[in-house]
């Protein structure tokens, strides 16, 4: 898959509140620029972690996303007490979080790339953020 562009678009909460099964299937209005709009509906929000994502990226687009995003492969502090920091420093880990340490997604729809974080910020309590919103070439419209 081939990254266009990142769309100048502010992080977004379109969700925070009880889960609530008619809410899942609700539509937000998401207007990414003055001319493009779409829909994002938490039933969407089931879809792929972020490593299926980057598997399917080349080098460049993958450094360029990692930069753009400004994520890091660091998992929490308190991982350290379980283990030596020798093997703490050296370990590769597959742990890419957000605020609240929720897990990052994707979603695939059309040419757009969804990022988001989605799941439970406090017991009962769900949290669903648009992080950013990418441009990928038409024929990419299936991974």
């Amino acid at each position: 898959m081939k990254l266009l562009e990142k769309y100048n678009f502010p992080s977004q909460t379109i969700y925070d509140g009880i889960y609530d099964s008619e809410q899942i299937f609700k539509e937000y209005n998401i207007q990414i620029t003055d001319l493009l709009k779409t829909a994002f509906c938490l039933n969407d929000a089931t879809t792929y972690d972020i490593d299926v994502l980057l598997e399917s990226l080349s080098e460049k687009d993958k450094e360029w996303f990692f930069n753009e995003e400004k994520l890091k492969n660091t998992p929490p502090s308190c991982w350290k007490s379980r283990m030596s920091e020798s093997d703490f420093n050296t370990m590769k880990f597959d742990y890419y979080k957000r605020d609240y340490h929720l897990p990052i997604k994707y979603l695939q729809k059309d040419d757009l790339i969804f990022i988001y974080t989605y799941g439970e910020k406090q017991p009962s309590r769900w949290i669903l953020i648009i992080e950013s919103i990418w441009k990928i070439p038409p024929a990419s419209a299936s991974l």
